[in-house]
């Protein structure tokens, strides 16, 4: 059998041409949010606690959060939604951590 068109040998599942990318881009950190939405909004369903609740984490080059803190009115719901956002996972990068700063905001 003969293939033709593949002007180069294919590469193994997963792996990339494509540079690392240096930065997570406002994409990034939106989509990976929109991951953790069902667990934060478990919080708001569990404490009925309304308000604003604002994450801060770090996030390392594989993508993983290694360092989160909810600001907000309630402190068991704070804790509910840094435990959600905590499991946010990132495409990786190249440069250094990044501190991000997202809003929640309950009625």
């Amino acid at each position: 059998m003969t293939i033709s068109g593949c002007a180069t040998s294919p590469q193994p599942l997963g792996v990339s041409n494509r540079p690392p990318r240096e930065k997570l881009d406002q994409d990034d950190i939106v989509d990976a949010m929109k991951q953790v939405m069902p667990g934060v909004t478990s919080c708001f369903d569990r404490y009925k606690e309304a308000g604003m609740f604002v994450a801060a984490y770090t996030v390392i080059g594989t993508g993983h959060i290694t360092l989160v803190h909810v600001r907000g009115p309630h402190v068991p719901t704070n804790n509910c939604v840094g435990g959600a956002v905590a499991t946010a996972r990132f495409p990786r990068f190249s440069g250094p951590p990044q501190s991000i700063v997202y809003p929640f905001f309950f009625r």
